[in-house]
């Protein structure tokens, strides 16, 4: 089996659930009202029944992956890279770019064209 991957609002969430319920509480709970989640614990809101018991049973646990919006925001800041430099002057067109492209499809990410 394949270990579970999370987001870090998810692995938050887990981990806050998972002191103070048993692993197999938190599935039935899950499983009877997969969206009551709210506060600190609404990052597991939603979360596939089958991803949250892997996450919980695995022997290695699970990783952390990053959202769409985090990879976007860490290209966008890390703009054009040429032979370990920066290049100044295609970063600008190049963030530009990705803001106009980000606003054709109707996707907001904050600190990048919010």
């Amino acid at each position: 089996m394949k270990k579970a991957q999370l987001t870090q609002a998810q692995a938050t969430a887990l981990d806050l659930l998972k002191k103070i319920y048993p692993d197999s509480d938190i599935v039935k709970l899950h499983a009877m009202h997969p969206r009551q989640w709210d506060n600190e614990f609404e990052g597991i809101e939603g979360l596939p029944l089958d991803t949250l018991i892997c996450a919980l049973y695995h022997d290695e646990g699970y990783e952390v992956i990053q959202t769409m919006e985090e990879r976007m925001l860490e290209v966008y800041l890390k703009g054009i890279v040429h032979q370990g430099k920066q290049q100044e002057a295609q970063t600008g067109a190049f963030q530009l770019g990705m803001q106009k492209a980000l606003s054709i499809a109707g996707i907001k990410i904050p600190d990048i064209n919010d």
